[in-house]
């Protein structure tokens, strides 16, 4: 029993789907193979070593095989408080080829849009900068601590100033003089108007595999509750794997959970009537109105942009990871979402594009996904006003 345990556990060490479909089918055979020979040396009256060594196999086969189909009519009724394993949530991207996308759905994981990492085997990664007044020491120190390998770097600049973004990109030695960019851009629409214009005018140029980074100037900084950045380094390597998409800012794992998951039919009635930032140095720049007075369904739906239901990922702060098929695939949406963010510069557009981003990008998945998730979300009393539908406290924390 204990050298069928120790296989199984091999087995299920590489794939915990395929390896225990693979080790069933194998002791369904010697299953068969046991009934056939014992009913042979049966039928032959034969009684020696070998009748006792496939009688044994045949108990032996038989015991894991209950085991297996025990272990999965448990799983199959575990309460929302427990952890799903991936074979009850049975994760398939809908209308492509993906692999199974995770191996548990957990509190201080996918809840919070921790995906599995994919090693990025890439050379380089594509740096996308928005910069205004920020710390862009700060960005370098990070960069180098976390040992990115950047390939080519492109800083958004919309305060009249290059000295700053120029000094940046001199201190990155390895990446190629003609791959440092410095793009000055009309103060309107703030960092999303940059993601939106590089999505737009900048994605065709990106090679099959290339992973964009994008940060701001001041990315370090969190205002958001409970919540906290992530090393950059594995959000690229998430934005790598199967869903082409990373987020920089992450909930804690503490209670109650903030999830990266919104309620769609709750997420689409947000709006804000005025908007002040928390940092000094970005101060509004222009007299344009902060609201038009319509909601973030509104907005939607004149762009034509459809949201996932019935969950949506948020990536607030505006730091992200995406990989270059799934900005390709986004063009046309970016060009009108950039034409929205030009009406001014502290617009109530650029925090509907922020809560637009991971949606948008983020490769679908399956309303087994969705459920899961869901089945997990204990009701808190927690209401923002900014984040509408946002999932407050799960069910399991491992």
């Amino acid at each position: 029993l204990r050298l069928w345990h120790t296989i199984g556990e091999r087995f299920s060490r590489y794939s915990s789907e395929r390896g225990r479909q693979l080790l069933s089918q194998i002791l369904h055979r010697i299953y068969h193979l046991t009934l056939h020979k014992f009913w042979r040396l049966e039928r032959d009256k034969v009684d020696n070593f070998m009748s006792k060594v496939f009688l044994l196999l045949g108990y032996i086969s038989c015991w894991y095989l209950l085991n297996v189909y025990v272990h999965d009519y448990l799983a199959s009724c575990r309460s929302a408080k427990e952890v799903l394993s991936v074979n009850e949530i049975d994760i398939v991207a809908k209308d492509t080829h993906l692999p199974p996308l995770v191996t548990n759905t957990r509190c201080d994981k996918e809840w919070r849009g921790h995906f599995s990492v994919q090693p990025f085997s890439r050379s380089a990664i594509v740096l996308v900068v928005s910069f205004c007044a920020g710390q862009l020491e700060t960005l370098f120190a990070n960069v180098r601590q976390q040992e990115l390998n950047i390939g080519s770097i492109l800083v958004f600049s919309k305060c009249n100033t290059e000295n700053v973004p120029r000094q940046f990109l001199d201190k990155f030695e390895g990446v190629a003089e003609d791959r440092k960019t410095i793009v000055s851009l009309p103060n309107v629409g703030r960092v999303d108007h940059n993601i939106a214009h590089y999505i737009a005018h900048n994605s065709s140029q990106l090679d099959t595999g290339d992973v964009v980074l994008f940060v701001k100037d001041n990315h370090h900084i969190v205002h958001q509750t409970h919540m906290e950045t992530a090393p950059l380094s594995q959000v690229v390597e998430m934005a790598a794997g199967d869903l082409g998409f990373a987020c920089g800012l992450i909930s804690r794992v503490e209670s109650p959970q903030f999830s990266v998951w919104h309620e769609t039919s709750k997420l689409v009635s947000f709006q804000l009537q005025e908007y002040e930032s928390t940092s000094a140095s970005y101060s509004q720049s222009d007299t344009q109105n902060f609201s038009t007075g319509e909601t973030f369904g509104t907005w939607l739906e004149n762009l034509k942009i459809v949201l996932p239901t019935p969950l949506t990922p948020v990536c607030y702060g505006g730091t992200f990871a995406v990989r270059s098929d799934r900005l390709k695939s986004a063009r046309n949406a970016a060009e009108r979402i950039e034409r929205s963010l030009q009406r001014g510069d502290n617009i109530i557009e650029g925090h509907f594009a922020e809560r637009t981003w991971a949606g948008l990008l983020m490769a679908e998945l399956p309303r087994s996904f969705s459920d899961a998730i869901l089945s997990m979300h204990v009701k808190t009393e927690f209401e923002d006003p900014a984040r509408p539908g946002m999932l407050v406290g799960c069910a399991s924390v491992k």
